[in-house]
């Protein structure tokens, strides 16, 4: 009786002593630090030193010269924007977001593409004044397989400018393509397709109104190829029903035959196409640039139309206007 006694006294000391550790145990803690994220930085807020799942507060909203702060993320650059409704599990620090403003006098241009998601609301979507050439803007991405668009007709810029209205309304004006890009669209009427892998410069004229791209790949280009397509071919630009030319005298005139067994009525563009060789997939092409027969830009739905009886035909593209003739030289 006396040792079941005992037992009894040990184990509830026992329990006693625990709950008195347990309740002295500090509340885990936490800190909140926030770093204004630029050389030179004055007057970073207080760190904050929080209890678990306690809802930090947001500190007054700092001021650098020449930019607008754009609020508090979890990364230097990218990243998540913390919204100050979730309690701390953690140490963390918050980094300042700043967006440059624009020069007294100057409007700030942001371009929105397939490759940001058209996403122009954003300080990496800010296009850049070249030296020397007032009102004129550029935007330079590196388009891999994982960015750049897959399909022909999947693609489109659009510009929009900075400005505000008195509700805070973003882009007052917005700019499509008008004309439409010069390379490495062939001449669309407003959709683009990235056809391969490269540094892709993208130009904003505000004084015109005029966007325009070029397109350096990253992978060589085995040799331009030159040609024509449309229905009656299946717009085949290789393989055994693509109609090429070739320039045999070296005068910048591509000629090529063609022989029809009976009549037909079809859209007919001229294209230069970019044949290039890559590690990943081997051999690709793309179209490049695309005319009209009569020199004018083509693509989109864009392309003569030519009825031709049955017959051999002589096609001839002249590199110099861009214009492409046809004469019949058989029955």
């Amino acid at each position: 009786m006396r040792k079941t006694t005992k037992v009894l006294i040990l184990l509830f000391m026992g329990l006693l002593f625990a709950g008195v550790l347990f309740a002295c145990k500090p509340n885990e803690k936490f800190e909140v630090v926030f770093n204004l994220n630029y050389e030179g930085a004055v007057g970073t807020p207080k760190t904050l030193e929080l209890e678990k799942d306690e809802i930090p507060t947001a500190p007054n909203n700092p001021t650098r010269s020449g930019f607008t702060f754009k609020g508090w993320f979890d990364a230097k650059t990218g990243g998540t924007e913390y919204k100050f409704n979730v309690g701390v599990t953690q140490n963390m620090t918050l980094y300042a977001r700043w967006e440059e403003d624009a020069p007294i006098g100057k409007t700030a241009y942001y371009i929105g593409a397939s490759f940001n998601g058209y996403n122009e609301k954003h300080e990496a979507s800010k296009m850049v004044e070249k030296e020397n050439e007032p009102g004129v803007y550029t935007f330079e991405i590196v388009l891999t397989e994982a960015n750049r668009d897959k399909t022909y007709d999947g693609h489109y810029y659009k510009v929009t400018n900075g400005t505000w209205d008195a509700e805070g309304t973003w882009g007052i004006d917005s700019y499509y393509i008008d004309p439409a890009p010069t390379s490495p669209t062939g001449g669309g009427m407003g959709s683009i397709w990235h056809w391969a892998n490269g540094t892709l410069t993208i130009t904003w004229d505000s004084n015109t109104k005029t966007i325009t791209d070029s397109l350096v790949i990253s992978e060589p280009i085995v040799e331009d190829v030159y040609g024509i397509y449309g229905a009656f071919n299946g717009w085949a630009i290789s393989g055994e029903k693509a109609f090429l030319l070739e320039d045999i005298d070296n005068d910048g005139k591509y000629v090529g035959e063609i022989e029809f067994s009976e009549a037909v009525t079809s859209d007919f563009t001229f294209v230069v196409d970019k044949l290039w060789y890559d590690d990943q997939w081997g051999q690709r092409w793309g179209a490049n640039t695309q005319y009209k027969l009569d020199g004018t830009a083509a693509g989109m739905g864009n392309a003569s139309s030519l009825t031709l009886e049955p017959g051999k035909y002589l096609f001839a593209y002249n590199s110099i206007t861009h214009v492409t003739t046809h004469l019949k030289i058989e029955n």
